[in-house]
């Protein structure tokens, strides 16, 4: 982080839609979260902070789940929807085409690079905690200081993120959990479950 620029670091970090409210639905729009301001990042420590994500910087689940599609898109961003379509009163589609532009966010190499070392994460990292049994995954875990003071100490945020299957990723997931011990002990299990039982339906289906 000494020598990336850090304006070119913000820049990069809102094309992926941090800080950036998402409208799910018509009407219906995520929290913004958000970035610590330029000039705040001249100092080296606030920069590295940013870098694994602590500091100021504040993300929703929306946006985290953004940013694993995209790796799991081999490098292109498209922003998650709530909707298929709407249909009449007969239940027929009257418009469905509510699909995204897809937009090149980084390089195919960047996202295999980021995939192989989450599908690492999962087979002997953070991530073993989540990995299901019957099913390769690629996963990131998270454990991210709040600031915020409950009781006596601080909550801690915890995150376990990923996509499967993971050589051709149809479904990603992200579990997130308040004042919690750790992503990969919080967060894990329940991740697991999801993923298992999504596996399971396609077997029987």
């Amino acid at each position: 982080m000494k020598y990336m620029d850090a304006e070119k670091f913000i820049d990069f970090t809102k094309s992926l839609g941090f800080s950036e409210k998402i409208e799910l639905a018509p009407g219906l729009f995520s929290q913004s979260g958000n970035l610590p301001n330029l000039d705040s990042l001249k100092d080296p420590k606030l920069m590295a902070n940013l870098s694994f994500g602590q500091g100021k910087l504040m993300a929703t689940p929306i946006q985290v789940s953004a940013l694993i599609n995209a790796i799991a898109s081999k490098g292109k961003l498209v922003k998650p929807k709530l909707i298929e379509g709407l249909v009449g009163e007969n239940l027929e589609y009257i418009k469905r085409n509510f699909q995204r532009p897809a937009k090149r966010a980084f390089s195919r190499y960047t996202a295999d690079f980021l995939k192989e070392a989450m599908k690492m994460s999962a087979d002997i990292g953070t991530g073993i905690l989540g990995k299901p049994e019957a099913c390769e995954v690629a996963v990131k875990t998270g454990t991210a200081q709040s600031g915020i003071k409950v009781g006596e100490h601080y909550a801690q945020q915890a995150w376990y993120a990923g996509f499967f299957p993971e050589n051709e990723p149809k479904y990603s997931v992200v579990v997130f959990a308040e004042d919690a011990e750790s992503g990969s002990k919080s967060c894990g299990p329940a991740f697991k479950r999801i993923i298992e039982e999504i596996y399971n339906n396609q077997l029987e289906n």
